[in-house]
């Protein structure tokens, strides 16, 4: 984060600052000016790929293309989810960055193990570092995603999430500020464990939000696969997969701790379902 608030510091917050009245909070490096920058620099920066990603995924798979991937003849977001998802987002967004700042301040003051130079861990560790942190958040993230359907904290922090039984692309972000910020820690514990290059954890940051978006869209890319996509995560928000794939990135820690269903296995059961209530009927 120092790398971006020294380029905003340069292309715009100095001169901000330069017009307020004098005072020691205003110098560059004090923790009073960083804090307010990085409220501000991550609040809009979290707006800017919320609205413009999932905007573009949205156009594409729900309006573009929709007959192809969202089909009249299956179920559909109820009337008024996309403003509802989009208010709790934008609104919810500004409250996550606020109480990320602490994390955020501890790496920009020296605090990690974010380094600058690659060659401080060569280029084998700057790919290596990729797949770990991959690996080690999709950990993290699924028992806290698992803990935040006990009840308790499923009533007053991730119940909002779960409104959306046919998610959208502005779904991926609309939920209870407290929610997402526990799902986000697990990106900050990785730099305090594990050295990482400071502009890929940028880049990774990026990559999650668009992660997130994409399993919210309804397109399902591999099939039975480790690769936890769009069709896991649908099932996940559908009224029969409640307690089932809670994982981010993969299916590793459903399938260890029995809450993986698989998509195929899923949509035939849906058939068979289907097939036997229409013979009732019949009847």
């Amino acid at each position: 984060m120092d790398v971006v608030l020294k380029l905003c510091d340069q292309y715009a917050l100095n001169d901000l600052y330069a017009q307020l009245p004098a005072h020691e909070f205003w110098a560059q490096d004090h923790v009073v000016r960083q804090s307010i920058s990085t409220f501000a620099v991550v609040t809009i920066f979290g707006w800017f790929l919320y609205l413009s990603f999932a905007g573009l995924s949205y156009y594409v798979f729900f309006v573009w293309k929709r007959d192809v991937f969202h089909p009249a003849t299956e179920k559909q977001p109820f009337k008024g989810q996309v403003r509802k998802e989009i208010g709790l987002a934008t609104s919810s967004i500004p409250v996550m960055s606020l109480i990320t700042v602490p994390l955020f301040l501890l790496e920009i003051r020296g605090y990690s193990m974010l380094y600058d130079d690659v060659e401080e861990y060569g280029w084998g560790y700057f790919f290596g570092s990729i797949l770990c942190f991959v690996m080690f958040t999709d950990m993290l993230i699924y028992f806290i995603h698992r803990a935040l359907h006990w009840p308790l904290l499923y009533k007053y922090i991730h119940k909002p999430h779960h409104e959306w039984k046919v998610p959208t692309p502005f779904a991926s972000h609309a939920f209870h500020p407290v929610d997402g910020f526990l799902q986000s820690v697990p990106y900050h514990i990785f730099v305090f464990l594990f050295p990482l290059h400071k502009v890929l954890y940028l880049c990774l940051f990026a990559m999650v939000n668009m992660w997130t978006i994409s399993i919210h869209d309804g397109v399902g890319y591999v099939a039975n696969g480790i690769i936890l996509g769009a069709d896991h995560h649908d099932i996940h928000h559908g009224p029969d997969g409640f307690h089932s794939n809670y994982g981010q990135y993969t299916t590793l820690w459903d399938r260890l701790c029995g809450s993986h269903v698989d998509p195929h296995d899923h949509k035939m059961r849906e058939i068979r379902t289907k097939s036997k209530s229409k013979s009732v009927k019949a009847h």
